[in-house]
Parts: structure tokens; sequence; C-alpha cells
């Protein structure tokens, strides 16, 4: 069916006619089409060849013709010069005035050379072959050159006033060069004749052969044009003829159908395709019968009941489980019969509901009850959707009826369950909230709300965090953040907004629900009011703060008694010298001997009473300490907590920029801890009385001694001595012992670090502890 049909030998003309469709055809439509084009072209571009040849034939006659009128022209311009000059010179000699030739004799010699010159570049651009006489330019030359030498033999005899002699001078020569310009001229123009008939015969044959070879080409052009058109549309037409009749079949539904393919043109492959698309469709056709019959089997067998209705409603048709279980025929259930085992509860709502979707076509989805054929009634979901053609317009509509009786029974159970639940929740002495898995409030119980004072949406739509205090706020979303990311249990400790304002103290825990899988699905937890708690342990702290003051005060009060016994006898030794040197420099005269030996004795009592305060201190530094590896942000929150326990110190905010990720240290984490309280505590207490809002802020860094930095940073007045305010008893309070920077000092030098003060630039003070990074510090107490 592939292969061309190749006719007989001494076929008819159609035959032949069809034999040249054929081999056409065995050619693709696009190179049909382009041979025909290019074939068109090439024969256009050869009539176009041909003319520009002979334009170019024409365009180089009319050239030569110009160039020998240039030359006859100038041949006729000397022998007008030469007549000129000879009148000239005829009129100056008349004239006999001597001063007028010497004057006008220069500007004539000029006009002969420059005519000299412009003969010359003339006859230097005329082609070879175009120029009339071999023997014209060297006359020319002739002529004009002899011309100057007559000019100066005039100015010459003019000037001896030989006027006779120069008008015989004059005579001979100039009417030698008038009648050899006028034999150029003659010879010239009848040579110049000549050729320009030669011309205009070259110009009048090429003028034919134009006309010849344009009327030969355009016609074999036009016959071509006509042969290849002719083959190329009859190679196209008949094919699509064929193709249009098999196509009207197939729409007929007449798979049987089927085109001879003849060639390898586009329409021979565009056959092929034709052919195997109707074997194609049949087998589809076949299918899609199959599978009609398949769903239908499907429709009968799934549980669910299944229909269909035409565009205004009605409908055509309803699956064979439905009528059995509405003990319907299907005449009594198509149309709108069906609507009669909808419960007389529901008829409005469900035919409302379907008549608003018919008239919108938005899809619809509801719930109703319908009778089954014993008599009950069973709860169904119904949902109903529309097909549409291209334009938009509904065309059908599909329905399916689930019957969800027993999801409704379940549903009313639960609902009672969860009720029951409620209840319970509602009766815990606490306040209980839900979560979802990402954190977002799910439930709160009554009495949350009610402590609250808002309703579930407000809380949501402001955020829980805006009713926990402004400086536990930071700390809480912390802590149940980190809870959500990890699934670790929740706890934190805030104070919480009442409805009437007041904040009071709460503890919120939280634990996850997870489902088999180990997935959340939920978070539960509760709030419990701990304020009353939290005022006892207030009232134990202060209780607490003040017998360690008491305390302080009896240790100072023994300690200054013992280092006024210790200190008394160097003391009184450096009052006694002193008198004695003032009484020695008195003296009249001085006794200068013995005052420098009481000086040296004050000296030496000083450095007593040096040694003695260095072994006081030492006492500070030899307490045994226990190292071990400890985590500075733990011991600095557990500080900050310390600190904001006290009643007076706790509306101070204090920033902390801890990472969780620092390198731990070796050290004593009670004693490090008391160094950072006392640092905190001072920082809060310099900045009672400034007019600034008081901060504190906590910096952590890693210096280049692999050692820890940590900076305690105040906004308050600063301090006047960076270094005296370690000295002990050094204090700038009105109440204060001035021991605490001393020992906060030797605690951090006795575990190998740095305590050091500055004021910042722009006020307040830093206070820098430094400690090494090493995992094992020496107790130099344990040597």
């Amino acid at each position: 069916m592939d292969d061309v049909k190749k006719p007989k030998d001494g076929a008819s003309p159609s035959g032949k006619a069809a034999r040249m469709i054929a081999l056409i055809s065995s050619v693709d439509i696009n190179s049909r089409l382009t041979f025909g084009f290019v074939l068109i072209i090439a024969l256009m571009s050869v009539g176009i060849g041909i003319l520009f040849w002979q334009s170019r034939v024409m365009r180089t006659q009319a050239n030569r013709l110009k160039e020998m009128d240039e030359q006859f022209m100038e041949v006729q311009r000397v022998r007008v010069l030469v007549l000129s000059f000879h009148e000239k010179s005829e009129q100056l000699v008349k004239a006999r005035d001597l001063a007028r030739l010497q004057q006008e004799a220069p500007t004539l010699r000029n006009q002969l050379n420059d005519s000299l010159r412009q003969t010359k570049t003339l006859f230097r651009g005329v082609h070879l072959n175009n120029i009339l006489d071999p023997t014209v330019l060297p006359t020319l030359e002739v002529i004009q050159g002899s011309l100057p030498s007559q000019v100066d033999s005039l100015t010459s005899l003019a000037s001896i006033g030989d006027w006779e002699g120069l008008r015989r001078r004059l005579e001979q020569p100039l009417e030698a060069l008038d009648s050899l310009s006028a034999e150029l001229v003659d010879t010239v123009s009848r040579d110049l004749q000549d050729k320009r008939s030669e011309a205009a015969r070259q110009i009048e044959r090429a003028q034919i052969r134009t006309l010849f070879i344009l009327t030969a080409v355009g016609g074999l052009t036009i016959v071509i044009a006509a042969l290849l058109g002719l083959g190329i549309t009859q190679s196209i037409t008949r094919p699509l003829r064929s193709l249009v009749d098999a196509a009207s079949a197939l729409a007929k539904g007449e798979f049987g159908q089927q085109l001879s393919v003849q060639g390898r043109d586009e329409l021979a492959h565009l056959s092929r395709v034709f052919n195997q698309t109707t074997i194609k469709l049949q087998q589809l056709y076949e299918n899609l019968r199959r599978s009609e019959q398949e769903l239908r089997t499907i429709l009968e067998i799934m549980p669910a009941y299944v229909g269909t209705s035409l565009p205004d409603g009605t409908v055509d048709f309803l699956s064979e489980s439905w009528l059995n279980y509405s003990g319907l025929s299907r005449e009594q259930g198509l149309g709108w019969g069906w609507g009669g085992t909808i419960h007389p509860e529901h008829v409005d709502r469900v035919l409302g509901n379907w008549q608003a979707a018919l008239a919108t076509g938005k899809p619809v989805e509801q719930e109703l009850r319908c009778r089954s054929a014993d008599g009950t009634y069973h709860w169904f979901l119904n949902r109903s959707l529309p097909l549409r053609d291209e334009g938009g317009n509904v065309v059908k509509w599909y329905g399916i009826l689930f019957d969800i009786d027993a999801l409704k029974e379940t549903e009313n159970a639960l609902q009672t369950r969860e009720h029951q639940l409620l209840g319970i929740i509602e009766t815990i002495p606490s306040k209980l909230w839900s979560t979802s898995p990402a954190g977002e409030p799910t439930h709160l119980s009554k009495r949350f709300l009610e402590y609250l004072g808002a309703p579930f949406e407000e809380i949501v739509n402001r955020g829980w965090e805006s009713f926990i205090h402004a400086d536990d706020r930071e700390e809480t979303a912390k802590a149940f953040f980190r809870a959500i990311d990890t699934g670790e249990s929740y706890s934190a400790i805030h104070r919480l907004r009442r409805a009437d304002g007041e904040y009071r103290w709460h503890h919120n825990m939280g634990e996850p629900l997870r489902d088999p899988q180990g997935k959340i699905i939920q978070w539960y937890g509760l709030s419990v009011d701990i304020d009353a708690r939290k005022r006892a342990e207030d009232y134990l702290r202060d209780t607490r703060i003040k017998l360690n003051r008491a305390s302080k005060i009896a240790t100072v009060a023994e300690l200054s008694a013992s280092i006024a016994h210790e200190l008394n006898q160097p003391l009184m030794a450096v009052l006694g010298n002193a008198q004695a040197a003032r009484r020695w420099l008195a003296a009249n005269p001085p006794n200068l001997t013995e005052t420098n030996a009481s000086i040296e004795r004050i000296l030496r009592d000083i450095r007593s009473a040096d040694e003695t305060m260095q072994h006081i201190r030492a006492l500070f530094k030899r307490e045994s300490f226990e190292k071990r590896e400890a985590n500075i942000p733990d011991i600095i929150g557990e500080a900050v907590r310390l600190v904001h326990e006290d009643p007076n110190k706790r509306n101070v905010p204090i920033d902390r920029g801890l990472d969780d990720d620092l390198p731990k240290v070796s050290v004593d984490p009670i004693q490090i801890q008391q160094v950072f309280i006392n640092l905190i505590s001072n920082a809060i207490e310099a900045m009672e009385d400034t007019r600034t809002l008081p901060l504190v802020r906590i910096r952590p860094a890693i210096t280049d001694q692999n050692e820890m930095l940590i900076q305690v940073i105040d906004n308050g007045p600063g301090v006047d001595d960076t270094e005296r305010i370690f000295d002990t008893f050094m204090t700038t309070k009105e109440k204060g012992m001035g021991m605490g920077l001393a020992v906060s000092r030797s605690i951090v030098e006795a575990h190998g670090g740095r305590l050091w003060a500055e004021n910042n630039r722009n006020g307040g003070a830093t206070f820098s502890v430094a400690l090494p990074l090493s995992s094992v510090i020496k107790d130099p107490v344990a040597d």
C-alpha cells in the first residue's frame, strides 16, 4: 500500500498525467515548491543578468560619446581662444599703448597657461579607446604653447616703440595658428560624426537584443510556472479530496474506510496517519463501549448511590443500587420522582439548595435523610458536581449519595463525650489550654478565659505572649518554642496579667500528645497560680537577706577588731616616730640625723603594717574550693534569677546576649556565681539615682589569650577610680562595707582569672571578668 503504483507502457494521456503526479508525489511538498520557486527565480535571474549586460554595453557607448564630445568641445574652445588672442593683439597694436600692453600681458599669459593645463587634464581623463585622433592633443599643445611666446615678443617690440614691426610680426604667426586650429576643428568634427554613428548602431543593436531576451525569458518563465503549478496543485488536491471523503465517512462512524497511499510526501504520510488513526479510533470505540459496561458494573457494586441530571435538574440516570434501596422503579425515580424519598423535614432545604446550584452552576454538598424500601430513614451525604463544555456551559450534573448513618451515630456519641470532657475540664481548679503541633492555640478553658478577661479569638489575634509580663515574656517564649521544636516537656514560671490588670505568678506546664508513630498531634497544658507561694518565698528571701546582712556586720565587726589588733602596734609605732621626727625638725638648729632615723623607723613600721594586710588578704585566697566543668550561661542565668528575687531589683531589665554553645570553663560554680551576683547587684544599685532608664547588659566573648571574657555593663554614673575600687573597705555606697569587689577579685584570681573595671564613653561602667578556657585549673590551695 505504501508503494507508488506504476502505469503500464502506452497508457492514455490521463495515465501519463497520473504518472507525472505520482512522480511528483515521490518528493515532499516543501521540496516541490522550493524547486519551482528556485527554477522561476533562476530564469528571472538569467533575464536580469542579460539585461544588466546589455545595459552595460549601452552605458559604455554613452560614456564613449560623452568623452568624444568633451574632446570636440575642447578643440572648439582652443579655436575660440586663438581667435580671441588674435583680436586682442590687434587691438593693442592699433592702440599703440605701451602701458596698457605691459599691464595686460601678464594676465593674458596666465590665461594661456591655464588653458594649456586644462587641455592636458581633460585628455588625461579620456580612455585610450575613446580618443578621436592621436594628433589632437599634440596639436593643441603646440597651438597653446606658442601663444605665450607671442605675448613676450609683443611686449619686447612694444617696449622699443617698433609698432610697425610689431604689426608685421603679429600677422604671420597668428594667421598660421588660425589656419591650424581651423583644420583641427574640421578633422575632429568628421571623426566625431563617424564614431557617433557607430556608437548609435551599437546601442540600437543592444536595445533589440534586450527586448528579444526579456520577451523569451518572460514567456518561458510563465510556461514553466504554469506547468509546475498545475502539476503541484494536482499532486496536492487529489489526495486531499480522498482524505476529505474518508474523514466524512469516519464522522458517520464508518471505521472501515482506508485511503490508498501514493508517494512519500506529507500527504502520503497524512494518509498513513489517517489510516492508523482510523484503526486506533475503532479500537478506542470498542474499548469505550467495554469501559462503559465496566463503569456501570462498578457503579452497582460501589458502596454509594450514583445519578446524573440534565442541566435543568431532571434526573436521567439512577444506579440500580439506589433503586433497590428506595424501592422505586426506574420510571418512578427519574425526573423529579426521587424527591419523594426525602424526609419531610429536609425537603424544602434540599430542594432549595438544588435549585440554587442549578441557577449558579456551583457544586452542592449537603446532608439529608432518605427513606428506604422498608420505611426507615438513613442519613446521607450528597455531593453534586457540574460538567461543562469548552464555553463553560453546564451540560450534565453528576451526583453521589454516601450512607453516613453510622457516622452520624458515632458523631452524636462523640459530641456527648466531648460535652462530658469539657464539663470535667471546667471543674479542674487550674487554667487548661491546648495548641496545635506548631504552637497555635486551639482551646482555652473557661476558667482561663475568665482570668484573662478576653474571648478566645481576641487572645489568638493579639498573641498569648501579650498577656505575659514584659520582663518574663522573652524567657517564656524561648522555653515554649524550644519545647515545640524538640518535643520535650514545657515548663515556665512567669507573671500573667489578670482581667483587672494585676500580674500574678503562674507555673505553666505542657506535654505533647503523640500518635502511634510518635508524631505530635496536639499539646496539652495547664497554668497553676503560684502567686501566694512566690510572695511567701519573697518574704523568706527578704528575711534571709536581713540575716545575711546581720551576719556580715557581725563578721566585719569581728574582722575589724582582729585587724585593729594586728595593726595597732605598727600604727602606734608610726605615730610615735612621726612625733619624734617633728620635734627633731622643730629644734634649733634641726637635728637631721635623728629626723632621718625617725623616718626610717616610720617606713619600717609601715612595711610591717602592709605585711599584716597581705596576710589578712591571703585568708580570702586560701579558702579551698572544688572546680568542675560549668556552663557560663547557666551560671549567669541562675545569678540573674537570684538577683531578681529581690523585690527592689526585680524591675531592672537585664539584657543577656549569651549563646548556649559557648565553651565551658573549669570553675567553682557557686563562687563564680557569687561574683556575678555581686557585679550585677552593684550595677543595679549604681543606677538607682540616675534619670535614664536603667539597663544592665551582659556580653560574652572569646579572647586571643584562650580566655572567656564576660562583661557586666551598666548605664549609671561610672566609677571615680577604676583601680582603688577593688581595695579592701573601699566603697562608694552609704551603707557599703567595701568588701564585695575585693572578695570578688580574690575569687577570680584564685581561679587563674582577672577582674577589672572601665568607664564607658557614653556613661556607665563595665566590669570585665576573664576566666581561662583550659579544661583543668590547678587549685593553688590544694598544693
